[in-house]
């Protein structure tokens, strides 16, 4: 069974959509959707409203196979030596207008306003509205600004001289998008909230692309030893900048793509919808983003940065889709974290005997 990183040098068809790897394994076979199949367990409820939609409560079988993926990835972001940070998820409209996505009609229609119920009408161009955080990364730019403000004005090049700067950020609270009504009707594989692990790193082109690739390889390793169909597909980068060499050049290596998305199969959506759900994507944005927020090193070099992301309610979607929800039927890895029972659930209980 070859492994990703094998790959690394291979030269691949980069359009975008274009799979440059994938494992496959044998999975449990249910036709049930799985969205209704975890509701009826009590894994997890749906507490839509009128207007709101994709608003869930996630009971204590699916809490524990949450902390169990935030432990799993923790490993992961320690071997790759990132340090964990904790991030706001509030931010101002300069935040997401260098990530494109203020000025994008779709993205803009995902962007929520905060503000206290009887503050008054934000001016006309929106310079005082507060937004929820749609994409976790943005603390990362914020705070490498605030340290170079801090120190007159740039960061120090030989702070990046020991390696990249790599931060582990998954504790700051749900990430929020307005996303569509047809998307939210879709079940928990996409809502208004969600969060995830997001693996930030910033430093010189060839200390950016390594670190994209280490997270990367390490994820798929992960979910290969989870026994998780995956695969690895170019794809569009989540700043919705200019990408920084054109991911639609053909013969470039695997490594040097600007985007990677890691996917999951899930076998219950065959033949109703695209049966390949995202669990993260890959991101290597070049100098773009640090440009936009004004970080710049004292060298006057380039400054490059990335992320890696992976979803939690997806990667437990991935694995019930897949494994089943019976954990004496998983692999001995997910079983050395998660346990061999099913945590008690009053709730639970009562879907039982109603």
């Amino acid at each position: 069974m070859q492994n990703l990183d094998a790959l690394k040098d291979a030269a691949v068809d980069m359009t975008i959509g274009s799979v440059v790897y994938a494992q496959e394994f044998e999975h449990v076979s249910s036709s049930d959707p799985i969205e209704a199949m975890t509701e009826e367990a009590g894994w997890i409820s749906s507490i839509n409203r009128p207007l709101i939609m994709g608003i869930y409560a996630y009971h204590p079988p699916i809490v524990q196979l949450i902390t169990s993926a935030k432990r799993l990835m923790r490993g992961i972001a320690n071997a790759c030596g990132f340090e964990e940070h904790i991030f706001p998820r509030h931010y101002g409209l300069h935040d997401l207008r260098s990530f494109g996505w203020v000025d994008n009609a779709d993205l803009a229609s995902q962007l929520m306003v905060i503000r206290p119920l009887t503050a008054a009408s934000p001016d006309a161009r929106g310079n005082d509205l507060t937004l929820g955080d749609p994409l976790q990364c943005i603390g990362f730019y914020e705070m490498l600004l605030h340290v170079q403000n801090r120190l007159g004005g740039h960061l120090p090049s030989e702070f990046f001289d020991e390696g990249p700067f790599c931060v582990y950020e998954d504790q700051g609270g749900w990430t929020l998008r307005n996303e569509s009504t047809e998307r939210l009707s879709l079940g928990w594989g996409t809502s208004f909230e969600f969060s995830g692990a997001e693996l930030v790193f910033a430093g010189s082109s060839q200390q950016v692309y390594d670190a994209r690739w280490a997270v990367l390889c390490s994820v798929a390793q992960l979910l290969t030893e989870l026994r998780i169909t995956h695969r690895v597909v170019v794809a569009k980068p989540c700043s919705h900048v200019a990408p920084v060499q054109g991911s639609d050049k053909a013969g470039r290596r695997i490594f040097e793509a600007d985007t990677l998305d890691i996917q999951a199969y899930i076998p219950q959506y065959e033949g109703s919808r695209d049966p390949w759900l995202e669990l993260g994507g890959g991101d290597v944005a070049g100098d773009t983003l640090t440009s936009a927020f004004g970080i710049r090193l004292s060298s006057e070099e380039p400054l490059y940065s990335g992320c890696q992301g992976l979803g939690w309610q997806r990667f437990a979607l991935a694995v019930l889709s897949q494994l089943g929800t019976n954990p004496v039927n998983w692999p001995n890895r997910l079983q050395s974290e998660y346990g061999l029972q099913v945590p008690a659930s009053r709730i639970s209980k009562l879907y039982h005997v109603i």
